[in-house]
């Protein structure tokens, strides 16, 4: 790889200072020019053993450097080569039925190559006949993509935890706060792409989280909140 960028190097150099024109190399093996003489006005070769004419040595030369350029050419492609790159915009739709459960998802994911990188947001609201749940927490996660050609353009699954979130539970009218919170989430998604730049996306995620130590001064609640959701996702993508 070092010798490759080094050559490279060296040839960039070497047709900038040449005006865009590749440098031949002459062989140290190469045979010498045939030595001309006029005779009546017009160039004659002197037929010497070994010898080559300059036209054929000229053609020679232009098939050595076109052969060169290729090769420059080439270097340049992978070296400046770079790997498939995404960034994914993600909404999350709850499939629950419990109209007392509302749900809020959003999440992002950038991704260079077969591994991706994002972090969600989550606001859950829990309408319960004694006691309100407001809950919100975050999540960061590791994607697995994998490219396909078949009736999919890409296939990702990924695994995540709870990194932060904050809650509160409102009882006969006293709000007890928490700000602790852990939890995993997984999820899958597949991909479509159009004119190989924006991608759709279409997907399922598990997630769940449990908040605990709901407290308002030196009163506590004893009883954690436990979330388990499933959630549908819908998303847009960008591959460069």
């Amino acid at each position: 790889m070092k010798s490759r960028i080094l050559r490279l190097l060296v040839a960039l150099v070497a047709t900038a200072l040449l005006g865009g024109v590749a440098p031949s190399v002459v062989s140290a093996k190469s045979p010498a020019i045939c030595k001309e003489y006029i005779r009546n006005g017009n160039f004659r070769e002197q037929k010497t053993p070994g010898c080559i004419s300059r036209s054929k040595y000229a053609q020679a030369q232009r098939a050595q450097q076109k052969l060169m350029q290729s090769k420059l050419s080439k270097d340049i492609e992978l070296t400046l080569s770079l790997p498939d790159i995404r960034v994914r915009q993600i909404t999350g739709v709850s499939l629950s039925t419990n109209k007392r459960v509302q749900t809020t998802h959003s999440g992002q994911q950038s991704s260079i190559g077969w591994l991706g990188y994002g972090t969600t947001s989550t606001q859950i609201s829990i309408d319960y006949t004694k006691i309100k749940y407001e809950l919100a927490y975050k999540t960061r996660g590791l994607s697995l993509i994998s490219r396909w050609e078949s009736w999919i353009d890409s296939l990702s699954l990924g695994y995540g935890l709870v990194i932060s979130g904050e809650g509160s539970a409102t009882v006969s009218g006293i709000e007890y706060l928490s700000t602790t919170v852990s939890g995993t989430t997984m999820h899958i998604a597949l991909g479509w792409e159009f004119w190989n730049v924006f991608e759709f996306l279409l997907g399922y995620r598990q997630e769940g989280a449990t908040f605990k130590d709901f407290s308002y001064g030196g009163t506590s609640l004893s009883e954690p909140i436990k979330i388990d959701q499933n959630l549908g996702l819908i998303g847009l993508g960008l591959s460069f």
